[in-house]
């Protein structure tokens, strides 16, 4: 249960990073060798996740608020998976996606 409490804690730190859109406190939330799958693409590594967020954070209004559905989550003393559905709101209406 406390590796479990750790990954919540860790998804906690991100959206509290995420909605003071405050990219140094993100990374503390990343390995340098982070894959994240997204909207049907592939990042690798923290340098072009960080790209991505630079690149989204000026169509977001304050505040960036997450939420998150369906969590399923299983962690050991040596690994953890999470998933989930998330939804990221407080985008601006001129959003180019």
């Amino acid at each position: 249960m406390q590796e479990s409490a750790e990954i919540l804690a860790v998804l906690d730190r991100f959206a509290d990073a995420l909605r003071e859109k405050d990219l140094d406190a993100l990374a503390k939330c990343y390995l340098d060798d982070v894959r994240v799958y997204d909207l049907g693409s592939q990042l690798e590594g923290y340098d072009n996740l960080r790209s991505l967020w630079e690149m989204c954070f000026p169509y977001f209004a304050n505040p960036i608020e997450i939420e998150r559905k369906e969590m399923r989550l299983h962690a050991t003393s040596e690994m953890a998976v999470v998933s989930f559905l998330s939804r990221v709101s407080g985008m601006e209406t001129d959003h180019p996606a």
